[in-house]
């Protein structure tokens, strides 16, 4: 492959890239619960689709966004802008997370199909910086996808390689593979389980995207249907995709975990 495939879904304005889309980010901000006045971190934001969206309902929420894709930060920056929101949305690289926010800092954080894309070291890293950044009591959501309980470990780390390789990430994590590991690992953090569950368990959220950032998506789409290079990137991610995970396969699903830090 040319490029890292989340390079390409910046490069088109893409939104909402995790299990059951603009619904499961409803679902999360209803869980998130947020108040007036909270400071809230999303790691991983994307194109800053889900940071508008908040953005849009808590106007006296202070919010944060990490990310570690150059293009994504970019694409997210001029989403924000175009919506209204410069104000305040503060957005970071996460080229180095150690001393950005300070400890204590935020009453809620959340996630959307992030950790699971990463190596054992980053997921652990950054479940680490969580428990500094996050006040005690505060909460962690995560919508992630992980492996049904079915899939076999040889089947996991066929796929993850092969994933790697066509596109520059692993499809999900192969050490924490299903949801009992995943409560395991928060566990041993010191994370208390509030909830854990598929998210197509969840009642739909009423929720409508913001009309400024939905149209921010749109030119995105346009633009990439107008450009022959895009629309061969996007051809050859799709059938390597496909040959890797065949179409109507049932191996993973999204998750959601709702967790109080206990410090």
């Amino acid at each position: 492959m040319a490029r890292n495939i989340l390079t390409y879904f910046g490069s088109t304005h893409a939104d909402f890239l995790h299990a059951d889309g603009l619904r499961s980010t409803g679902i999360i901000i209803e869980h998130l619960e947020g108040q007036s006045g909270d400071s809230i971190l999303e790691i991983g934001f994307g194109t800053g689709a889900t940071l508008v969206e908040l953005a849009h309902r808590l106007q006296n929420a202070k919010l944060h966004g990490l990310e570690r894709s150059q293009t994504m930060l970019e694409i997210a920056k001029k989403r924000i802008k175009a919506s209204g929101f410069e104000d305040q949305i503060s957005l970071h690289k996460s080229s180095d997370t150690t001393y950005l926010f300070s400890e204590d800092q935020f009453d809620k954080v959340y996630v959307e199909s992030v950790l699971a894309i990463q190596s054992d070291e980053d997921l652990k890293h950054i479940l680490q910086s969580v428990k500094r950044w996050l006040k005690p009591g505060g909460l962690l959501i995560c919508n992630e996808t992980i492996w049904m309980p079915h899939v076999p470990s040889s089947t996991i780390h066929e796929i993850n390689q092969k994933c790697l390789d066509q596109f520059g990430i692993i499809q999900s994590n192969g050490s924490y593979p299903y949801s009992k590991d995943w409560e395991k690992l928060f566990q041993s953090m010191h994370f208390e389980i509030i909830q854990s569950n598929a998210i197509r368990l969840e009642t739909d959220a009423n929720f409508e995207q913001h009309k400024k950032s939905k149209l921010f998506t749109r030119k995105g789409k346009i633009r990439s249907k107008f450009n022959r290079n895009l629309q061969r990137e996007w051809k050859e991610y799709e059938r390597a995709m496909n040959e890797i995970i065949p179409p109507g396969s049932e191996l993973m699903e999204g998750w959601l975990f709702k967790l109080v830090n206990n410090k």
